[in-house]
């Protein structure tokens, strides 16, 4: 659970500081991309120097806006994504989960493993419960299911 806690405030900090980082890199890219643009067309304004700073102040906005914007997004969807990545990936639960859903996927246990072995415990009598694991109370059942 502490590696859970531990990925989760590690996403949640360095999500936002990498997405505002991309943001600056999107907006750097779209700085120079946009000073690139074709000549602007100087009969439709007042004078060529009116519409470059028109032109300009809109693009600036546009991709500070855009860029921050996905910056953002990204730190704060993606922080918490790689977050809980890196919390599964470090405790025995995470392992639990991962495979159990990936066995019920394929059928091979049931959704609710935790109510199924529960019952084949308490009022199947197949299961006997250890501490925290369950063992087959025959050896000849035990025997016959891993072949």
């Amino acid at each position: 659970m502490a590696g859970l806690v531990v990925g989760l405030t590690l996403g949640l900090v360095i999500g936002p500081v990498v997405g505002l980082t991309l943001g600056l890199v999107v907006f750097a890219f779209g700085l120079v991309f946009g000073l690139e643009a074709d000549d602007p067309d100087l009969a439709a304004s007042a004078g060529p120097l009116t519409l470059i700073a028109l032109d300009r102040r809109t693009f600036l906005m546009f991709v500070l806006a855009f860029g921050l914007a996905a910056g953002l997004v990204g730190g704060l969807v993606g922080g918490p994504v790689v977050g809980l990545a890196v919390g599964l990936s470090k405790t025995a639960w995470g392992d639990f989960v991962v495979v159990r859903a990936y066995l019920a996927v394929r059928h091979d246990v049931p959704w609710d493993l935790m109510a199924f072995l529960q019952d084949a415990h308490e009022r199947r009598g197949v299961l006997r419960q250890v501490g925290a694991v369950h063992q087959f109370r025959h050896i000849d059942l035990q025997r016959h299911l891993t072949q």
